[in-house]
């Protein structure tokens, strides 16, 4: 399994370290040029489109989806990227646009997407996602539209993505003990940075990540907090090399 670490611009000084990290994941709007050789040292750089967050929170510009569309795909073609999602904007603007998009930032690119199942598209819909791409993924999981109570479900995504040939990324799937149960090919988490926050420190004891919370509640420095997570990195870092061949 490859477990991509996500948000890393967002922690520029740790650069360094980031340089032994295999697989990570940025989203479009978040992207920063200082990582692009990282992008071209690691085996995996999956982009997300950002469209979701951009038109909630960010979109203060007047920028429309369309142009918004243009751009990802133009980022696409800049700076040669293998692995991208879609803009799977189902909430808000429906399925048969999100095709539509789909097909636009497909011929614009000449790459195929890696297409993210919602719960409102239907198994059939994931089926035929499968039968026409190599990698599918499946959305909802950090949002809660996918309860954890219903992770059991996952096994037929898992399965039945296999069966046809496809490999299967789980967006947002961050709970270390959850990946030995759960076999995606890939997934993704923040949860590496933002530990610190919750004074939570990660050690890899060779076959575990674990967790443990420093004692006391007094204010963090900016340079222990930083410690903290260049420590972190490191430990979920050798849990990427263990996962790639044991999960």
């Amino acid at each position: 399994m490859k477990i991509c670490l996500a948000n890393p611009c967002a922690r520029r000084y740790l650069e360094d370290e980031m340089w032994n990290g295999k697989y990570y994941l940025e989203s479009f709007t978040s992207f920063r040029d200082w990582i692009v050789p990282i992008t071209k040292n690691c085996e995996m750089f999956l982009i997300d489109s950002g469209a979701f967050y951009f038109i909630m929170h960010g979109n203060k510009s007047g920028e429309d989806i369309d142009a918004y569309t243009q751009r990802y795909i133009d980022f696409i073609n800049e700076y040669d990227f293998k692995y991208f999602f879609e803009m799977d904007l189902d909430s808000i603007v429906g399925y048969e646009k999100v095709l539509e998009f789909r097909k636009r930032i497909e011929d614009g690119t000449g790459k195929k997407v890696i297409p993210v199942w919602h719960r409102n598209r239907g198994k059939q819909a994931f089926i035929e996602m499968c039968d026409e791409y190599d990698y599918v993924a499946i959305g909802g999981l950090a949002a809660g539209e996918i309860k954890q109570e219903e992770y059991p479900y996952l096994h037929w995504f898992i399965n039945t993505a296999h069966e046809h040939g496809a490999k299967i990324h789980g967006l947002g799937f961050t709970s270390p003990p959850r990946l030995y149960e759960y076999h995606f090919d890939s997934v993704d988490s923040t949860t590496w940075s933002q530990q610190a926050a919750f004074r939570e420190i990660s050690r890899f004891d060779g076959r575990y990540l674990k967790k443990y919370r420093m004692i006391g509640n007094e204010p963090m420095s900016i340079d222990l907090r930083h410690q903290i997570n260049r420590n972190n990195l490191r430990e979920w870092i050798e849990f990427q090399y263990y996962a790639e061949t044991h999960l």
